[in-house]
């Protein structure tokens, strides 16, 4: 019986060590996170003392005029209808409660902090806390990323709520079938899609995730569909409300305001992004991301029929 009663307590102190030993690491991914965003948010202060007497750009402007009819009633002449409504309607709150210029620049570099934390949890959720580190390191001392933080634009936002989806939709949909995380998911994609247009490639990409990890079978996925109603009411009113107002659901893709005053029709830039990573990813970034991308498409080619059977996703 001794035998058998020290190998239990042995048993019962290595599980005691072990998970000393993650509460430890736990306890050190959280110091270096928050070093990460105190370097971040020290990084960004200096810039905005240095810019905060700046003129707003026009792109800065149009957005700030918008929030400033909306909160105080004045004209709202120069506003382009080709641009999303929702930071101009949470600056107008802000503008409701006394705030001033400075301060919406203050708020926007907050945003900022909150995508690189955002970040992280991605990269933990889907890799690792190594890779979730890493990331957010890489975002935190990105120059466009610094640039950015401190403009009165949606680009910052926007990250935010692709990150905050991608983050729910993962946990909801990916790891556990679980509703609340995918209507979450579907909440931040459609306030994402009010920020910015872009988010509807997002919506396209889970679109193809869900077609090819489930097949036809999606179709009988209730959680699913309760995260498609969510995005529709949240998105739904704004494409009421531009088919009365500009004739057009959408119309930062139909270019309406272009439309209306060229009478030609303006297509999407999207070449123009690619075109220009290599400019804002710079040399080093550039060849992580391009092998990086090359060894995702190299495993999703030779994992594609675990794929199509649902045992990888």
């Amino acid at each position: 019986m001794e035998p058998e009663k020290s190998k239990e307590n042995e048993n019962v102190n290595s599980r005691d060590r072990d998970g000393s030993k993650a509460n430890n690491n736990q306890h050190i991914i959280l110091y270096i996170i928050v070093a990460f965003l105190l370097f971040a948010f020290i990084i960004r202060t200096y810039y905005l003392i240095e810019t905060k007497d700046q003129l707003v750009w026009w792109d800065e402007a149009e957005y700030l005029v918008k929030a400033k009819s909306l909160a105080l009633g004045t004209s709202d002449e120069g506003w382009n209808p080709l641009r999303e409504l929702f930071m101009s309607f949470f600056w107008a709150l802000l503008y409701k409660l006394g705030a001033t210029e400075i301060v919406i620049r203050i708020s926007s570099l907050l945003i900022a902090l909150l995508s690189i934390y955002l970040t992280y949890l991605v990269g933990k959720e889907i890799f690792d806390r190594h890779i979730g580190l890493i990331a957010a390191l890489i975002m935190a001392t990105l120059n466009q990323h610094i640039f950015f933080s401190l403009r009165m634009l949606v680009d910052i936002p926007a990250s935010v709520f692709w990150l905050s989806s991608i983050y729910f939709f993962w946990k909801g949909y990916v790891k556990d079938n679980n509703t609340k995380y995918l209507v979450l998911s579907g909440v931040f994609l459609g306030i994402g899609f009010l920020t910015h247009y872009s988010l509807l490639f997002l919506l396209i990409a889970y679109a193809i995730f869900i077609i090819i990890t489930k097949n036809i079978k999606f179709v009988k996925e209730k959680n699913i569909w309760i995260t498609l109603g969510s995005i529709i009411i949240l998105v739904g009113p704004y494409i009421v409300w531009s088919l009365i107002k500009y004739g057009t659901p959408l119309p930062r893709y139909a270019a309406a305001f272009v439309s209306a005053e060229t009478q030609a029709f303006t297509p999407s830039a999207w070449n123009v992004y690619i075109k220009f990573l290599p400019l804002h990813l710079e040399i080093s970034l550039l060849v992580m991301f391009v092998i990086g991308l090359i060894l995702a498409l190299v495993n999703v080619i030779l994992s594609l029929d675990f794929i199509l059977k649902g045992k990888d996703k």
